[in-house]
């Protein structure tokens, strides 16, 4: 429920995303492999006849035990049968019946010392046959532990070198070997049937991955972002709910940037009366340029609007230059009535609604105009018609 942050290099979560896929894909495919490989099934089959042969000495001792008292040790899937003999021979129950009284209380109490000399050797039986699956469990998690990191250890070679991926490496490798049941086919162990263990395997493989929050890999330039709607949901992000038989479920994979974030080591442009028109969002922007970091959890949870657990995500760094937009009067009243707003927006530009006509001024505007020409795929601005806005190129 605390998910952490890493800070990677333009493209690298997408990069390691991808990486995952193929180690998961290659443990599926390997690690079944090596329960298949001739080596292993040897061990296994010497392990199993080591155990096995012990309990057989053991279970031997009680049969010959009975023998002596005249009683036949019978067993099936069902239990264990304890039939007295006559010359050899099985007692049918009318026959037992047919005999004397203290035949059938000698007959009585040998059965009662074979069962309390079961008694005594099953719990080493049993004892036995735990040993045995701690010692195939313990190989086979050996086993594919090593397989496990050998692969990691090959994306290890094709990520960067960087401490916050090396940690997330060592965490995956972890629990790669925790969940190693996931990857077993026929050949292992299967605790669950076959759609149970397939969603698992789908949210496990779900989850090995990194949620990107923010993706530069195509950009090339600090970005600039305009938020026409700065609700709280646009402008911070947040925590989604996916409804699964109507309950609401979350993981880290819904946490859900916003344009603040979005907009780190750029700009974002905000009109001053759209982000009036939300106090919760205006409330947590200030919030996130004074501490240079944005919290993203569930809106709602904080505010006592959804009960239940949620996620509680490390807080995210953000370095974004914020401009807030609009008229003269609106600013100044902002900046009147809130005591944060000039030391959080310290630059304060006034731009004049008219310009003094000069030669210099006349070519950046004509500079901006072919500019967006280009960019826009229109005709290039011509003489003629900037003749006719008065405006002479001679």
């Amino acid at each position: 429920n605390r998910p952490k942050v890493l800070y990677l290099a333009p493209g690298s979560g997408l990069h390691l995303n991808r990486l995952v896929e193929e180690l998961l894909k290659t443990l599926d495919e390997q690690i079944p492999k090596l329960i298949e490989q001739p080596t292993v099934k040897a061990h296994l089959h010497e392990v199993n006849e080591g155990f096995n042969r012990q309990a057989r000495d053991l279970t031997a001792t009680v049969e010959q035990f009975a023998g002596e008292q005249g009683i036949f040790v019978q067993s099936s899937p069902q239990g264990v049968a304890l039939i007295p003999l006559q010359e050899g021979k099985p007692l049918r129950d009318e026959e037992f019946i047919a005999l004397a009284p203290e035949q059938r209380e000698r007959i009585i109490a040998q059965r009662r010392q074979v069962l309390a000399r079961m008694a005594e050797v099953n719990p080493r039986v049993m004892e036995l046959e735990q040993q045995r699956r701690d010692a195939v469990e313990d190989f086979l998690e050996r086993s594919i532990r090593e397989l496990i990191r050998g692969c990691v250890a090959g994306v290890r070679q094709r990520v960067d070198d960087h401490p916050d991926v090396q940690a997330f490496l060592v965490a995956l490798e972890q629990e790669l070997g925790e969940k190693r049941f996931l990857f077993l086919s026929e050949a292992g162990s299967q605790p669950f049937g076959g759609a149970q263990l397939q969603a698992l395997r789908e949210q496990f493989a779900h989850n090995c991955k990194v949620n990107v929050l923010v993706n530069r890999a195509e950009a090339t330039g600090a970005p600039v972002i305009v938020e026409t709607t700065p609700s709280y949901s646009n402008l911070i992000g947040g925590v989604d709910f996916i409804e699964e038989r109507g309950v609401l479920r979350t993981d880290y994979n819904q946490i859900r940037a916003g344009s603040l974030l979005q907009a780190s080591g750029g700009y974002l442009i905000i009109q001053a009366h759209d982000l009036l028109q939300y106090p919760a969002a205006y409330a947590a922007l200030k919030r996130a340029l004074r501490t240079g970091s944005v919290a993203l959890r569930d809106q709602f949870a904080e505010w006592g609007l959804r009960s239940g657990s949620h996620l509680e995500a490390e807080p995210v760094r953000v370095d974004t230059k914020v401009v807030v937009v609009g008229e003269d009067e609106l600013i100044q009243l902002m900046h009147s009535y809130d005591d944060e707003f000039a030391g959080l927006f310290k630059i304060h530009a006034d731009f004049s609604q008219t310009l003094l006509r000069s030669d210099e001024v006349l070519e950046q505007l004509v500079a901006y105009l072919a500019y967006h020409a280009r960019r826009q795929g229109l005709l290039p601005v011509g003489e003629g018609a900037l003749a006719q806005r008065g405006v002479d190129l001679h």
